[in-house]
């Protein structure tokens, strides 16, 4: 009896040490009548969108965006593999091909990229080579590169730096020294710097905010503004495409000039404060924030709208929200209409050259379906939702 149990207890360790190494290599057995591994099944992606009218907007003798309106999507700012459990794993990569066939189809243009670094609370400024916001190797980022341009999208890259161990916490935010804001921008400086050398890219961002973020005080922001300008030739050593300037309104209007390109990035809570979810409403509240953007370069809008009631005038939520719980319903109509709102606006607007959604997620896992630290049905991504269809429509010029 006791050797058969050995036996048996033998098996169930081999067994149990198979499935854990399959887990770690990403190792997916033939299909069967037996239950496909999460990391295998999690990999399956829908390359097609369907598209579908909603009874809630009606088209009638809208005007069309100009012919050379972009149509951008921004992809959800994670990379690198990343595991709630053991067997619970999601890596962009795994849906890369894929989610740029998903794009093709709904006629983007152009595909928005994040990068990433952290500041320690040493303030040394780091590769991030852990968790789903790691610093993209070269080599992957000329797989993106080649993978946009092969779907005929221009490539854009942004770079993003987050605190590493609340290191906030030790900076000067009130009243910083012009020397204090040198020293901290001189190290992000050779950051931005071998960014720049990092990839064939069609449009390459400056966010004053990876900086400004850090300061509670425009005069401190102006001033890092003025030291990306400084900036500029040296960036124009290694990299020939466009510069691109990110960032909400009131902090870029004083230094558009200087770049080839603007991304104005404002909070919809901040736009849309006491609006109703009625679609006029909420396009001519479009209407009146589009008319007072004009730059004279290539202009777009970063839209970041959540899906949830009362995110209208709320605004934006994180997507990590594992602690959300029932704190916020999803509506994925008041996120179809800002995005249908915004392109009736837009087609009055000739200052305006096109539209990046943010957010869009890699794969098509709904939560509660997806990891569970991620609340997609509430956050920014229009994937399979409303939003999308509307995306779509106009794309299109389905109306």
């Amino acid at each position: 009896m006791n050797k058969i149990l050995k036996i048996l207890g033998l098996i169930i360790g081999i067994f149990i040490l198979t499935v854990i190494i399959m887990a770690i290599f990403k190792i997916c057995p033939p299909e069967g009548p037996w239950p496909t591994p999460p990391w295998c099944s999690i990999k399956k992606v829908n390359t097609e969108f369907n598209y579908s009218s909603l009874p809630y907007i009606q088209d009638n003798n809208l005007k069309t965006l100009k012919n050379n309106f972009v149509f951008g999507i921004g992809m959800m700012d994670l990379w690198g593999n990343l595991c709630t459990s053991p067997f619970t794993c999601e890596d962009p990569m795994d849906y890369m091909n894929q989610s740029f066939e998903r794009l093709k189809g709904l006629n983007t243009n152009l595909v928005m990229v994040t990068d990433f670094y952290q500041v320690d609370r040493d303030l040394n400024f780091l590769k991030v080579s852990e968790g789903g916001a790691r610093t993209i190797s070269p080599e992957d980022m000329k797989l993106l590169i080649d993978k946009a341009h092969e779907n005929n999208m221009k490539f854009m890259l942004i770079t993003n730096l987050y605190e590493k161990d609340n290191s906030r916490e030790v900076l000067d935010q009130e009243n910083p020294t012009n020397e204090y804001i040198d020293m901290l921008f001189n190290k992000w400086k050779e950051k931005i710097l071998d960014q720049a050398k990092k990839g064939n890219y069609d449009y390459f961002v400056i966010n004053p905010r990876d900086i400004g973020f850090f300061f509670n005080n425009k005069e401190d922001n102006d001033y890092i503004n003025k030291r990306l300008i400084g900036l500029i030739p040296e960036i124009r050593k290694n990299y020939l495409g466009n510069i691109c300037l990110w960032g909400p309104k009131n902090w870029i209007d004083d230094f558009g000039k200087n770049y080839d390109c603007i991304i104005v990035d404002e909070g919809v809570g901040s736009i849309f404060k006491g609006v109703s979810g009625d679609l006029n409403r909420i396009t001519k509240r479009w209407d009146e924030y589009l008319s007072n953007i004009n730059y004279d370069k290539p202009t777009f809008i970063l839209i970041l709208m959540p899906s949830y009631n009362g995110a209208l005038n709320k605004g934006w939520i994180e997507p990590v929200g594992k602690e959300y719980g029932n704190k916020y319903k999803s509506d994925y109509k008041v996120q179809a209409l800002v995005y249908e709102g915004f392109f009736r606006a837009a087609a009055n607007h000739p200052n305006i050259d096109g539209v990046i959604s943010y957010g869009y997620w890699w794969n098509d896992r709904m939560y509660p379906n997806t990891l569970d630290i991620f609340r997609n049905d509430l956050s920014h991504s229009i994937r399979d939702k409303d939003a999308e269809s509307v995306f779509y429509k106009w794309t299109n010029n389905l109306h």
